[in-house]
């Protein structure tokens, strides 16, 4: 049975979808969620924390302030994730795993698809490298993959993968970073995104997957032990 501060997190979060509240969106004062929820001010103030700890709100102080929207981050369902990896010994390979597992598939879905002007307007950029810097061209590794996430249309999917994303970036940042020549990675890139805007989902899945398990063989010629390490919590 769940305790009192989490039942009321649970009613927030429910309150906060079923109002249609938006990001910045203030709750309730204190006053008022005391009333309303009938339950002692340690009590909220502990679910408050609560949902702070998960990123769905944060708490502004002094004048004006109080609990507010913050929306749906998934570097938070990373972090929580990373925490169930480590206890069950995932290692970094198996994220890497699964990114291939899911991300291949995916690029199949989209390029069958049958309408393609959001297809184009979010892959276009992808389509000819344009910068030569490897700063620039880490940022735009990251923001292909978002936007195939996001392409899904899933909002299951866009949070697994950007999540996943977040766990590489951030756990494995060094390693992804010297895989391979960017110039390389933007071409398989463009290749991928031709093959999805021209429909063609079978060259698309396969492009994809040759892309990943290159970044995951190349992790596990260079940094074999970092590979076979259970994920850690952070």
């Amino acid at each position: 049975m769940p305790k009192l501060s989490e039942a009321i997190a649970g009613e927030l979060v429910r309150d906060i979808v079923a109002s249609g509240m938006r990001i910045g969106d203030h709750l309730a004062p204190e006053a008022t969620m005391l009333v309303d929820y009938g339950v002692g001010r340690e009590s909220l103030r502990e679910a408050l924390r609560l949902l702070e700890s998960q990123g769905l709100i944060t708490i502004k102080r002094g004048p004006g302030g109080g609990p507010v929207v913050a929306g749906v981050d998934p570097l938070y369902l990373a972090r929580t994730t990373s925490l169930f990896f480590h206890v069950g010994g995932a290692t970094y390979d198996e994220v890497l795993e699964a990114w291939q597992v899911l991300e291949p598939a995916l690029a199949a879905q989209i390029a069958r698809r049958p309408g393609r002007a959001d297809v184009a307007r979010a892959l276009g950029p992808y389509l000819y490298p344009q910068d030569d810097t490897g700063q620039v061209q880490e940022a735009k590794d990251t923001g292909f993959h978002t936007a195939v996430a996001e392409l899904s249309g899933s909002r299951v999917m866009i949070l697994l993968l950007q999540s996943l994303g977040h766990m590489l970036v951030d756990h494995v940042a060094e390693a992804l970073s010297r895989v391979e020549d960017w110039e390389g990675v933007e071409r398989e890139h463009a290749e991928i995104a031709e093959a999805i805007l021209n429909g063609r989902p079978a060259k698309a899945q396969h492009l994809m997957d040759l892309h990943i398990a290159g970044v995951r063989a190349s992790c596990a010629t260079r940094w074999p032990e970092r590979m076979l390490d259970p994920v850690v919590w952070q």
